[in-house]
């Protein structure tokens, strides 16, 4: 688990910035606010429910071996997050 820790540690700490900017571009200056707090939660939640099914698929596990299962599900969850913002890239 550490290499896909360190890995999607080292992702989310590059791209915060952008992702703040980009959650937050085009938002009337008097909603600024809103548009963060409802971004920052988003991320909170999105968080929280990635780590329950990450949880949840390595809680049977008895031998490290059998942790390979929730490297698999973060792969996962990193690809799909990926398809879904492939649509809206820009430039």
């Amino acid at each position: 688990m550490l290499p896909v820790s360190l890995l999607w540690g080292l992702g989310f700490a590059l791209s915060i910035s952008a992702l703040m900017v980009a959650g937050t571009s085009g938002v009337a200056d008097e909603e600024q606010g809103v548009a963060a707090g409802l971004l920052n939660s988003s991320l909170q939640v999105g968080g929280a429910c990635g780590l329950a099914v990450v949880t949840a698929v390595i809680m049977p596990a008895t031998e490290l071996a059998m942790l390979s299962s929730g490297v698999v599900v973060s792969l996962v969850f990193a690809f799909l997050t990926l398809l879904v913002q492939l649509p809206f890239r820009r430039g």
